[in-house]
């Protein structure tokens, strides 16, 4: 290609000159480059037996990492699933002579209930479970005539000791890092939505979602299978139990129900005691057996409450019975804990 060389001399000249200098073919050939036509020598890498054999030993010291995460994983859900059963029992131990059946265990059963109908996540439904079945743990070391008594039966003195027991429970499980939203539950359930509860008087949307359910299933347990002080030592059989509860029972939804909206949350009102009226108007229909502990059937409901000789709560008045509850109850019947045959309703 030749260019004209009195253009490339003159400073005034434009492409169009150029170009006109330039072969046709050629300029056919410019159009056309593209720079991937440009092609580059790459580096060969050596994948020899030495690099093979350092791949293998990193990837085996990421699994053995991996294994041993696990393993601590699962010592510290072990060892906090262990710490729950443990101050679950103490809970049961410290209240078994004051209440018809598990108060701790209704309470974290239905409290996880409603929060399942509500739609919570799986995490926040265990947490107000766990909640649920600790909610006293700070009653453990009061004097058993003040917890005998209900609220209004208190003296002023009685009612400041009474009043601290959840900030009691606060402390006790905040200590625990995974016990962290569950101690803040706890300590906010006997606030109220107008701010007239305790210990912080805290108001509507201040009270945790997890504390506002539990204060509800809490009131209602209290008011319908709490023992009045002069019926402490009293045991019914399933029938009396059944009828002695109907009124109380009855009494309880309508208290929740006038006091929705102003002391507890309207949605955890309605879906408790829409559960309690149902769960009630089965039961009444039910008739009590004596029934050879292997041939119980899940669903059933237990008609008695059974504790060991230590006093270990076993399985409560009012529980349905499940597969888990059936083989514990049979290993613990089998060492002559409890007895083989057992009073259901069904």
């Amino acid at each position: 290609m030749e260019i004209n060389n009195d253009i490339l001399e003159n400073d005034e000249f434009s492409e169009d000159e150029v170009i006109e200098d330039i072969d046709s073919e050629e300029i056919e050939n410019l159009k056309s480059f593209d720079e991937s036509d440009i092609t580059h020598e790459e580096e060969e890498i050596d994948y020899s037996d030495e690099y093979f054999s350092e791949l293998a030993v990193k990837k085996q010291y990421i699994e053995e990492l991996e294994d041993s995460l696990d393993s601590i994983s699962e010592i510290a859900a072990n060892s906090f699933y262990q710490a729950i059963q443990v101050l679950g029992d103490l809970a049961a131990l410290n209240e078994r002579r004051f209440y018809e059946g598990s108060h701790s265990r209704f309470v974290a059963h239905w409290s996880a209930e409603v929060a399942s109908q509500l739609g919570m996540s799986d995490t926040d439904i265990f947490e107000i479970r766990t909640a649920g079945l600790l909610h006293d743990i700070g009653k453990i070391g009061y004097e058993s005539r003040m917890l005998a008594k209900f609220t209004a039966e208190m003296t002023p003195a009685e009612l400041d000791v009474y009043k601290n027991h959840s900030y009691v429970s606060y402390q006790i499980l905040k200590q625990h890092p995974n016990f962290d939203n569950i101690s803040k539950i706890i300590l906010q359930h006997h606030e109220r939505l107008d701010g007239s509860g305790f210990p912080n008087k805290l108001e509507g949307k201040e009270i945790i979602p997890g504390a506002a359910i539990i204060a509800v299933v809490d009131m209602f347990h209290n008011l319908v299978f709490k023992r009045p002080k002069r019926l402490l030592d009293k045991t019914y059989n399933a029938q009396q139990y059944l009828k002695s509860r109907e009124n109380r029972l009855t009494n309880s939804i309508e208290y929740l129900n006038v006091k929705s909206s102003s002391l507890f949350d309207t949605r955890v009102v309605d879906i408790f005691c829409e559960n309690a009226r149902k769960e009630w108007g089965e039961l009444i229909k039910k008739t009590v057996w004596r029934i050879q502990l292997n041939k119980v059937e899940e669903g059933m409901v237990i008609a008695d409450d059974y504790f060991t000789r230590a006093g270990l709560l076993i399985a409560a008045k009012g529980e349905h019975i499940t597969k888990g509850m059936k083989k514990m109850m049979i290993r613990f019947a089998e060492v002559g804990e409890i007895p083989k045959k057992i009073l259901v309703m069904k």
